[in-house]
């Protein structure tokens, strides 16, 4: 089963026992709601809303202040939901491959690509 903006949303309002419809929680749960399939940036709430379903996350410490076109290139190439706090020092990734990536090249944005293909 592929991971989707949707899919995740239905689980999420189910364990959370939301009466919000799904299209209704996307929003609250993601930066970018157009594509159903990429671009998984949560916002704030829906960090908190994964979190508090039992989603086991990982914390990855940024080496350096992250750059518009570093920031852009996770978004592309992230497979999995993450959140960046305001203050851009770390991403919580909420699967294990992208976030052992992240770490082994010490935080290092700019050199994240992720290829599920591997």
């Amino acid at each position: 089963m592929k991971l989707t903006k949707i899919k995740l949303a239905q689980i999420t309002k189910e364990t959370l026992e939301l009466k919000e419809k799904d299209l209704k929680v996307l929003p609250l749960m993601f930066l970018n709601i157009k594509k159903n399939d990429k671009h998984f940036q949560l916002t704030y709430n829906g960090f908190k809303m994964l979190k508090s379903c039992g989603f086991q996350h990982y914390k990855i410490k940024l080496a350096e202040q992250p750059t518009m076109k570093s920031l852009l290139n996770l978004d592309r190439n992230s497979p999995c939901p993450y959140y960046i706090n305001k203050k851009k020092t770390y991403v919580l990734f909420f699967a294990e491959q992208p976030a052992i990536l992240l770490q082994l090249l010490d935080g290092n944005l700019k050199q994240f690509e992720f290829n599920s293909d591997v």
